[in-house]
Formats: structure tokens, sequence, C-alpha cells
């Protein structure tokens, strides 16, 4: 069963014509769902670039508290390099700010 928010951005991102884009926006949790399309409704940024910039955020938040253990005792820190590629005008700096 899917609670009202759950529906709600459902409905939504079928309103805004994401899943013709090919984003999956479901892979975000409800919250951040509700945000990124609120964001593009409300102040015109575009759902893809404003997606792209929370999961390079969320990346950043992690940094090095997390490592990948690759071969024996060599460890690294998974990374999260973002570019943001468009022409210009498109709205790739408003979901930076």
């Amino acid at each position: 069963m899917f609670d009202n928010l759950h529906l709600t951005n459902m409905l939504r991102s079928e309103v805004e014509h994401v899943p013709e884009t090919g984003l999956l926006l479901d892979v975000f949790p409800d919250k951040i769902q509700d945000i990124i399309l609120n964001l593009a409704r409300y102040e015109n940024f575009n759902v893809e670039y404003t997606a792209s910039i929370i999961l390079s955020a969320v990346a950043t938040a992690v940094g090095n508290s997390c490592q990948i253990r690759i071969k024996g005792e060599w460890k690294t820190s998974p990374s999260i390099y973002m570019m943001l590629i468009g022409r210009p005008g498109l709205g790739k700096t408003p979901p930076l700010g």
C-alpha cells in the first residue's frame, strides 16, 4: 500500500513527464522526491539537474565515512564526479544555489 506522499509524488512525476526523460526518481526517498518536484514546480528548476545536484550533495556528505575494500588491505572511498552539461540558459546554475 502506498502512503499519501508516495502516491502524490508518483502522480506529480507523471504530470511533469519525468518518466519520459528516463530519470529514475523512485531511487530517492519520498521526502527528497517531494523537494525535487516542488523545486521543479514552484522555482521552475529542471528535474534532472536538481536530482543530479542532490545526488552529488549526498555523495559529498558521505565523504570518507565509507570505504570499499578493493584488494587485500587496499581501501578507497567511493567518489561521484558530477558534470552538468547543457546549452546556455537551460537551467544548470539555479539548482547549484
